[in-house]
């Protein structure tokens, strides 16, 4: 039997034994941390405590990749016991094995059907254990119900939420080794602030466990050839000055890259320089000179320079690596420490320095400098810290003056159900009858352990309601290297109600399992604006992705409803909209989220959870029961189902501009893609994407519609390792694929994507409703009908009663149509001010003012014996559009011939003499034009433009046409009318006026 005191161990590692028994054998239940640099003999303290202090116990090994866990297998079984001239036949008998998760069926068999009874090391990789968690949880109660610690070894790893989730979930105690630990290393494994191991790197430097670490530049002058060339010299003076200086070792080098293309492109050229060199990436060929797996020792010993991206990380002990050459930047800090971790072995005492050479040994040198200060400073503290140590209260303070009030100071972890007030926002989903609500309290709760923050406390609400509080960090923006931190408390709660699922989240933190759950449809999604006195707010994005259409569009005015259709209404999809509802006497404002099912009342107050709830009590009733009875948003691209072809013909990525700013090119780059509208054959397109000073590349994806989830799934490998949230490690093809920011057209062009969601971008010409038909804009006067000159003639038409012939339109304006028998005219064209202001450059044919109703009208008229003319319809609505300038407030030219020409007489010599042009109003002209400027600066002037027409226009003929069932069916002269109708009525809203035209 091998006793402690016969194994061979450096007094770090007798001490960090000693540590992890203290532990095993008290009654702590959070993880234990055990902080060694890389090359301090972790593997060994695993050996011992596994095979010699709980010889006796079921032991899981957890580590973070396969290359690890043969590593550990291998020291474990034999090699580290060869090291200490210990025999492994006399070690206690164990059942020892590495196993993936199509391995554990046999290994279960093994050790149920074990009759010696001997306890067993099971050494697997963390994603292992996660798999089996959630694919085969009869495998994972079997390994929490056998298991009797955990040693979890996360190296250089930033730690997963999930890793986390899946070694907890063994409810074991937990030893948790790292080299580098950061802050959610404790709080995703509850680690005790207070007991642990730590050994500084300093400290294992001074004595002489690892090797300290020397940087030197290489120039970046000239081409890549000169580049290499030049760390080929350094490399060479350095192993000479190792041999120089009685160093045992043969020195090897490692030179790391950023890409395949880069370890091909360096092995090509040393191996043209007759240098044995071997490349490793899993993408390469096992080939000469090239492997995807890292080989044994023996086989590297074959060589003197190895290139890698990623292979030579972790998991190699090979003291030999001497020379580290870092020929393209690393994502960040903690990876540079991860790979100059291979070069620090020391077998020798003492030791000579390891050699970093990189492009900038001054930035280099001070990341190494900042790392060894940080590791120090936990010794200096003498306690484990995160971001909460930051922003501890002081208990003993209950109560301070803040804003003018005196304030009880809330300790966090004491907020509760009534302390808590929220704003009326609220993401509603759709959810079956057969969902779990408390399989998404799990999920949540799990999920959300990936974001910056830290949970405070949960608890249930009543009536099927969850919380979550939590606190969130995040640095000053204006402060440069340092760090000041920012504190915030932060809520999620989530209601649910019949079949909606109701969830709000204070910093928009939505987990994937609520983000999968299928938004509520449109048309449902809309009741809630079943009360709406009108819209005030709509924002729409164009289906039209060509490179020089407007992409998107932002719409407000005091009744969307009253604005005309526009020509490319079909083509914009709605996403947002807002709308003033009323509640009885109570009137705010409503937002609707189209795209990702979002609802907020504006109001000022924030509300208990009680009066929370109910607010959502009202809009999951009108949800369920209610209608929206305006059909605004009808003349936009409706929503449909999945069409019968949902390949791609092209794709623009739609992400927000502060959604985009959070996603760094090699995790500290700012960058832009380059097209934002990209062709798709073959369902393959390319991205180009320029970062750090214009580097341009060219990333080619893929992009498959999936059927079950019914969304797009892009694929791009190398794009993914590119661009990532340093925040949360997510890379930007993993956002894309979750939230779907992208817009798509379909290959035949009947269908168009975007959030999640399929449109119908078709032009509605036979919109019927009251919200999209032109026929609001038109009044019927069937006098109009028998009207088929606009100003007479001297012979049949003349004038009389120094008037206009009272069988002309001009008649008709100048008599404000009295006498007529239709009160739509008289009531229409009564003025108290009218101007006739046609012939040469004129304004209009008539201006009119209402001071009584506050109104200005621009009146133009066209008469002819063509019904539905075009040509002659078009004629009148240009003059009408021409002088629309003159209905901006802004429009400073004055028309001074037209004002002094008021003060005279109309002549025409076909038709005859006005005497006035003053027809109704006691000013000049002069004064005249003086009201008009006042009222027209005056917003609350009702501007109208209007139309009259004789015989030229019958409205019913027009009706008829567009009572037709197919637009195949409707003459090509109504369409055409259809159109400049729509223009027409677009322009003139787009000035703040009214359209009004007056037919038969």
């Amino acid at each position: 039997m091998v006793r402690i005191e016969d194994i061979t161990l450096w007094s770090h590692q007798k001490e960090a034994i000693e540590k992890a028994k203290e532990y095993l054998d008290g009654a702590n239940e959070k993880s234990f941390l055990l902080k060694l640099p890389t090359g301090a003999g972790k593997t060994g303290i695993f050996a011992t405590l596994s095979r010699v202090v709980y010889s006796d116990s079921n032991i899981l090994i957890v580590v973070p990749s396969i290359a690890l866990r043969q590593q550990v297998y291998d020291e474990v079984r034999e090699k580290f016991w060869g090291k200490t001239n210990v025999d492994p036949v006399n070690l206690e008998e164990k059942y020892i094995k590495q196993f993936a998760p199509a391995d554990f069926d046999i290994i279960r068999t093994n050790i149920e059907s074990n009759t010696s009874n001997s306890p067993f090391i099971l050494i697997c990789v963390i994603n292992t254990l996660h798999l089996l968690r959630k694919k085969n949880p009869d495998h994972y109660r079997f390994l929490k119900d056998h298991v009797d610690f955990v040693i979890f070894d996360e190296g250089h790893r930033e730690p997963a939420f999930s890793w986390a989730s899946a070694v907890r979930g063994i409810k074991k105690k937990t030893l948790l080794f790292t080299a580098t630990p950061f802050r959610n290393d404790l709080k995703l494994f509850k680690v005790d602030k207070e007991s642990y191991y730590y050994l500084s790197h300093q400290e294992a430097i001074n004595n002489n466990i690892i090797r300290d670490v020397e940087f030197f530049q290489f120039s970046l002058n000239g081409k890549f050839g000169d580049w290499i060339d030049d760390i080929l010299r350094t490399v060479n003076q350095q192993i000479a000055n190792f041999k120089s200086n009685g160093e045992s070792l043969e020195p090897k080098t490692i030179i790391r890259c950023d890409n395949k293309e880069s370890i091909k492109r360096i092995v090509n050229y040393l191996k043209k320089k007759r240098f044995k060199v071997l490349g490793i990436h899993e993408d390469l060929g096992n080939e000469r000179n090239c492997l995807n797996e890292v080989p044994d020792n023996t086989v590297l010993a074959n060589y003197d320079i190895i290139v890698h991206q990623f292979k030579l990380a972790e998991g190699i002990d090979y003291p030999n690596f001497l020379i580290l050459v870092v020929f393209e930047d690393f994502n960040n800090e903690r990876s540079l420490i991860q790979q100059i971790g291979r070069i620090t072995r020391n077998n020798n005492t003492p030791a000579m320095k390891s050699v970093v050479i990189c492009s900038d040994k001054q930035a280099y040198d001070q990341i190494w400098q900042k790392y060894l200060l940080y590791d120090n400073n936990i010794v200096e503290y003498n306690k484990l810290y995160d971001l909460s140590d930051f922003t501890l209260p002081n208990e003993r303070i209950s109560w301070i003056y803040f804003n003018g009030e005196f304030k009880r100071v809330s300790l966090k972890q004491q907020i509760g159900e009534n302390d808590i007030i929220l704003p009326r926002r609220v993401i509603a989903k759709d959810v079956q009858s057969t969902f779990d609500f408390e399989i998404l309290k799990a999920n949540v709760e799990e999920e959300i352990e990936k974001y910056d923050i830290i949970p405070i406390n949960a608890f249930e609400l009543a009536n099927q309601g969850y919380a979550i509080l939590y606190e969130m960090f995040n640095n000053s923006p204006y402060v440069k290297e340092d760090v000041f931190i920012e504190n915030k408390l932060g809520i999620i709660i989530f209601y649910h109600i019949n079949n909606n699922l109701f969830y709000f989240s204070t910093d928009n933190i939505i987990p994937g399992c609520i983000n999968e759950l299928p938004n509520l449809d449109q048309s449902v999604l809309l009741r809630v604006l079943s009360s709406s006195k009108r819209f005030t707010r709509i924002n729409l994005i164009n289906s039209d992705v060509g490179r020089n259409t407007i992409k998107s569009n932002n719409l407000t005015s005091y009744a969307l409803e009253k604005s005309p259709i526009g020509l490319t209404d079909h083509n914009q999809v709605a996403t947002l909209t807002e709308a003033i509802i009323s509640d009885g006497t109570d009137i705010s404002r409503r937002y609707v989220g189209l795209t990702r099912s979002r609802i907020s009342d504006y109001k000022s107050d924030y509300i208990p959870i009680n009066s929370y709830y109910n607010w959502l009590i009202q809009l999951n009733t009108a949800l369920n029961t209610a209608s929206i009875k305006s059909n605004y948003l009808r003349r936009f691209a409706q929503q449909i189902n999945v069409p019968n072809d949902p390949t791609p013909s092209n794709i623009m990525f739609d992400v927000d501009a502060d959604d985009l700013s959070v996603f760094r090119a090699n995790d500290r780059y700012h960058f832009e893609i380059e097209e934002c509208s990209i062709p798709v054959v073959n369902k393959k397109f390319k991205v180009i994407v320029s970062y750090n000073n214009n580097i341009k590349k060219e990333f080619p994806c893929s992009i498959e519609f999936d059927s079950k989830t019914k969304k797009y799934k892009i694929k791009s490998p190398n794009l993914s390792k590119l661009l990532t949230n340093p925040a949360n490690k997510e890379n930007f093809i993993s956002y894309l694929n979750r939230y779907q920011p992208i817009r798509i057209v379909t290959k035949d062009n009947k269908a168009f994507y975007t959030s999640g969601n399929f449109y119908s971008p078709k032009l509605d010409l036979l919109g019927r409703s009251n919200d999209l038909n032109i026929l609001e804009v038109f009044t019927s006067v069937q006098i109009l009908k028998n009207i088929k000159s606009e100003k007479g003639n001297s012979t049949t038409l003349p004038t009389s009663n120094n008037l206009w012939h009272k069988d002309t339109l001009f008649g008709i304006v100048a008599r404000m149509g009295k006498g007529y028998r239709s009160k739509e005219l008289s009531n229409y064209f009564s003025f108290d001010i009218l101007v006739c202001e046609d012939l040469n450059t004129e304004m209009a044919d008539f201006i009119g003012i209402d001071t009584r109703k506050n109104r200005l009208v621009l009146i133009h008229a066209k008469a002819d014996d063509k019904r539905l003319s075009a040509s002659a319809f078009q004629e009148v609505c240009g003059q009408a559009v021409k002088n629309l300038d003159f209905l901006s407030p802004f429009y400073e030219k004055e028309p001074v011939l037209n004002v002094k020409r008021w003060d005279g007489k109309w002549k025409h010599s076909n038709v005859g003499t006005i005497n006035s042009r003053i027809l109704c109003g006691n000013k000049n002209g002069s004064q005249i034009w003086d009201l008009y400027q006042k009222m027209l600066k005056d917003p609350n002037t009702k501007k109208e433009v209007c139309l009259l027409t004789g015989a030229l226009f019958c409205k019913n003929d027009l009706e008829i046409e567009l009572q037709k069932t197919r637009i195949e069916d409707v003459k090509p002269e109504v369409i055409q009318l259809v159109y400049l109708i729509r223009s027409t009525w677009s322009a003139v809203s787009s000035v703040g006026a009214t359209l009004k035209i007056f037919s038969y």
